[in-house]
């Protein structure tokens, strides 16, 4: 498995910042949007993820989202250190150029809610279902970045029953696991929250593999 760290192959053959820029945003658990505009804007990004200038206009109109999904993408991606902004958009006179960008694999990306190396299911820690986790990113205002991680922690809740033939008094919502679990347990912080992420998990991205200096 190819992990954002690895300077080379299993054959020891170099690998491009694009092939591990994009295994970085496979991994990462995040909402759609911000995958989308990862790959749109990678794909400027020939070799080294330097001089990303398509313009948030195109993005949307590549990607189908509204300017303000990606200008939010573009926010979450600068907080987690996958994005500089280079040069600010500014009017020549004549048109107007984009953001231009640098993209970047950070070196603390083990720190994110991130896939392991299997992009295996996650297993809830009440139930111990199987599990696809959920996003919960949480872009702040002041433009750092925080993580809801009880969302990907537990499986996703229960829909709420249809009322019989659509009347009726509307049916109460079943709890879920992170309610059920929250019956007995606190919600922990820090280092506990991310030991019960890892748990969910359970598969952990082992040593890069780097180029040998000539």
């Amino acid at each position: 498995m190819i992990s954002p760290d690895d300077e080379i192959d299993s054959n020891g053959v170099p690998l491009l910042f694009v092939t591990r820029f994009n295994k970085l945003v496979d991994a990462l658990i995040v909402e759609s949007s911000v995958k989308l505009v990862a790959r749109c804007a990678v794909d400027y990004a020939v070799r080294d993820g330097e001089g990303i200038y398509p313009g948030n206009e195109q993005i949307a109109r590549k990607t189908s989202l509204t300017a303000e999904s990606v200008r939010k993408a573009w926010g979450i991606l600068r907080a987690l250190g996958m994005a500089e902004l280079d040069a600010p958009s500014v009017w020549t006179g004549s048109r107007r150029l984009a953001n231009a960008y640098s993209l970047a694999i950070p070196a603390r990306w083990h720190g994110f809610p991130v896939y392991g190396p299997h992009f295996g299911r996650f297993t809830c820690q009440h139930c111990g279902h199987l599990y696809n986790p959920q996003p919960g990113t949480v872009l702040n205002p002041d433009g750092s970045i925080a993580w809801y991680l009880r969302s990907m922690v537990f499986c996703r809740p229960p829909a709420r029953p249809k009322r019989p033939g659509g009347r009726g008094r509307q049916q109460p919502k079943p709890p879920g696991c992170s309610d059920l679990w929250g019956q007995h347990h606190s919600w922990p912080g820090g280092e506990e929250a991310w030991g019960l992420f890892r748990k969910a998990r359970n598969d952990e991205w082992g040593e890069p593999r780097k180029a040998e200096a000539a």
